[in-house]
């Protein structure tokens, strides 16, 4: 009999899906960061594409002339985009100088002490 039940109880757990037994226990499964904003990050990216058509369309500009502004201000971000990696790699160059030289005076520190740490070790024998 207790078998019996228990059997019948186990075949019903195994037909049942992940969220039908969540839902008995009055839980639900957490939306995951990806599932909460794909469709958001999805749906702006459409309503820009969406947008910059519309304002092609309806530019007071050719599209020589629209085409001929996009690739000036390509090259213009290229320009600006190359100064500051050139910015970014100076930095980065100082920033390594830098460590260097407080590397190499920690090294000259650590070994100076381990020295007197020698000698007064031998002292004290």
């Amino acid at each position: 009999m207790f078998q019996d039940t228990m059997k019948e109880k186990m075949d019903e757990v195994r037909g049942m899906r992940r969220d039908d037994i969540l839902a008995a226990l009055g839980l639900a499964r957490r939306n995951s960061l990806q599932n909460a904003w794909l469709p958001a990050v999805g749906l702006f990216a459409a309503g820009i594409a969406v947008g910059t058509g519309v304002a092609l369309l309806l530019a007071p500009k050719t599209g020589r002339d629209i085409r001929h502004d996009l690739r000036d201000r390509a090259r213009d971000f290229t320009r600006r985009v190359g100064r500051a990696k050139g910015a970014v790699q100076d930095a980065a160059g100082d920033v390594r100088a830098t460590l260097e030289e407080e590397k190499e005076s920690l090294r000259g520190q650590l070994q100076e002490n381990v020295e007197n740490g020698a000698r007064d070790w031998r002292v004290s024998k």
